[in-house]
């Protein structure tokens, strides 16, 4: 193939294709690591070259592979996709279809009559998994006498080279995202670890960036609520703070801005605590600015039905939805969630003194609107 631009889209869709291993549910894992497009600014015109490289760490799941994850690199020349890849094992492993030298050695990358221009990379990795996991003695490269004919031997030398070299499958790679939309760069902290269980923290990162750039909507001045976004994961002068928070609890503060006739005299800052288990499990809610208000503890807590797991609370919920219910239910409040029964008697029996209590708290504690 003579054309670069060709090269670059059809490298672009398979990098694209291969990130998607990270999923729970992907055939192999593959932890992506570098493409081609890691250093250049324009992603969709890396600067031409005679060679691309791709690196990343496969999971292989056979009884003895699986003790490790061990880092390839594959490499593609301008003439790829009419010819294949070269595929190179970085991490050292003691393999029949792997050379000393790391080439891995199978029909589909050496065989032009087995290659076909449609073949994707994502194929290429499956193929090298299925491979490292069942070794084909008839492209061995190295041991293909000893695996076939003294597999306890064999078995202990590979096992003994797992232990040495291989990477250990429960690390962790922080990888910085940089996402162009319009012309505005957002920073995406993602976690891609070789576990099933770090591997759901970037469908968390994914959930929350999402939902970061939906609450950062409602700071239009025609938004309904509206919503001041102060300090979130994805800060750009906070990346350190988002790598530490993943793994246990993520905070997202901000500015609402009730409509009632006593809340609308000011703002008041919030708190949303979202842990690891979220969107299946909802964040909590709590009041950095004091307020005087049925649904609200003295320690500033929030109580509503949709924030109760096993009430309203969906998967599907948003923050932007935590976000209205709260402002709805300071505006309105639901003496069902009351957290004080004084508070709630005064609210439902006294109406006039808990006005003027309330108000008394927004003069003192909320924050200008402005």
């Amino acid at each position: 193939m003579t054309s670069t631009s060709k090269l670059d889209k059809a490298l672009w869709t398979n990098i694209t294709r291969l990130k998607l291993l990270t999923k729970l549910d992907a055939p192999v894992k593959f932890i992506f690591e570098r493409s081609p497009f890691d250093d250049e600014q324009d992603e969709e015109c890396p600067t031409v070259r005679d060679e691309y490289l791709i690196i990343g760490k496969i999971l292989p799941e056979s009884d003895i592979f699986k003790q490790g994850a061990f880092q390839i690199e594959m490499k593609l020349i301008p003439t790829y996709p009419i010819q294949p890849p070269e595929v190179r094992f970085i991490t050292p492993i003691y393999h029949p279809n792997i050379a000393e030298d790391g080439k891995f050695c199978y029909q589909l990358l050496n065989n032009a009559s087995k290659w076909k221009e449609g073949t994707t990379l994502v194929e290429v990795v499956k193929t090298i998994v299925k491979h490292v996991d069942n070794p084909d003695a008839d492209y061995a490269a190295n041991y293909g006498k000893e695996y076939m004919e003294n597999r306890p031997e064999f078995n202990r030398k590979a096992l003994e080279m797992v232990k040495k070299h291989a990477l250990p499958r429960n690390a962790f790679r922080i990888l910085l995202f940089v996402y162009q939309q319009n012309r505005h760069t957002f920073l995406f902290l993602a976690i891609l670890a070789s576990t099933e269980k770090q591997m759901a923290t970037v469908q968390l990162n994914k959930e929350l960036y999402n939902n970061i750039t939906r609450l950062k909507l409602l700071n239009a001045t025609n938004s309904d609520p509206k919503f001041v976004l102060e300090k979130s994961p994805f800060d750009e002068d906070n990346v350190e703070a988002a790598a530490s928070a993943n793994t246990k609890e993520i905070f997202i503060t901000g500015r609402i801005f009730p409509e009632s006739e006593i809340f609308r005299e000011g703002a008041f800052q919030i708190e949303m605590k979202v842990t690891p288990s979220f969107p299946f499990d909802p964040p909590e809610v709590r009041f950095l600015t004091k307020i005087y208000h049925p649904n609200v503890a003295e320690d500033g807590k929030f109580c509503h039905e949709l924030l109760k797991k096993h009430a309203k609370w969906t998967n599907k919920a948003s923050l932007v939805d935590v976000v209205k219910a709260v402002v709805q239910h300071i505006d309105k409040p639901d003496i069902d969630y009351s957290l004080s029964l004084q508070l709630g008697r005064e609210y439902m029996e006294n109406r006039p003194e808990f006005n003027r209590k309330a108000l008394e708290y927004v003069k003192k504690h909320a924050l200008p609107r402005s």
